[in-house]
């Protein structure tokens, strides 16, 4: 069967050996391509910027993002205007009466979650909505691809956010896709086994610190607390 390049780039993934979570990976870089195209080609969309500020706007972590990039002016366009709303908003507050009123309509929860809440950031929700179509691509290709179902068998485990995300992705489908039983059995003992084997490692990098064992071989345990990271938490690339 000739696979499409959202399949092209889940099998991709997977042959990455040395990935303590194909999906973060792919995660990742649809990350940084979305940034790319929020400073390039949406901030000039009419739709987009009318949005801007009024139905979402970025978390912290996704603002820093954005100031990372050499394109400052598709980031000064969407600080221009998150600005103009907040001089809007200053000047409307500056006609309230009532001091009391004004100081609890300021501080009141929901002006303050959608700067931090990344349920309305832009850029976070459609990562995730991205990562849920790439595990339904994922389950997709198990079941019709032998050729991937060897390759997934190969992996070494997800990270914890990501794995859960898969098991609550199967818990809803799995009256539309015969497979899936199989499929969750399998999930279940690569992230078993691989969060054994790497315990062992961070066990070994552990007793490495006794002077018994200062001669000692590392073996694969050097960059074990670097992989363990990134299972528990995933890949997040600073900030």
């Amino acid at each position: 069967m000739k696979l499409s390049i959202e399949q092209l780039r889940v099998y991709e993934a997977f042959e990455n050996k040395t990935a303590e979570c194909p999906l973060c990976l792919i995660q990742n870089e649809y990350e940084r391509q979305l940034i790319e195209v929020i400073l390039g080609e949406m901030v000039m969309d009419s739709e987009f910027y009318t949005k801007l500020g009024n139905e979402f706007l970025f978390c912290r972590r996704h603002f820093e993002k954005l100031n990372q990039t050499y394109d400052k002016l598709g980031l000064a366009l969407i600080l221009d205007k998150i600005i103009d709303i907040e001089i809007n908003n200053v000047e409307k507050s500056a006609q309230s009466i009532n001091k009391d009123s004004l100081i609890r309509k300021i501080f009141k929860p929901h002006n303050n979650i959608r700067y931090d809440n990344n349920q309305e950031c832009f850029i976070c929700n459609k990562i995730y909505t991205n990562i849920i179509d790439n595990i339904g691509i994922l389950i997709h290709l198990w079941i019709r691809e032998k050729d991937f179902k060897t390759l997934y068998k190969t992996c070494k485990g997800f990270c914890k956010n990501h794995y859960l995300l898969i098991l609550s992705y199967c818990n809803h489908h799995n009256t539309y896709e015969t497979g899936i039983n199989e499929f969750i059995e399998v999930t279940k003992e690569i992230q078993n086994k691989s969060l054994k084997e790497l315990q062992k490692e961070i066990q070994w990098f552990i007793k490495k610190f006794d002077y018994l064992n200062a001669d000692a071989p590392w073996g694969t345990s050097k960059d074990a607390v670097q992989r363990a990271l990134k299972k528990i938490v995933g890949y997040k690339e600073e900030p």
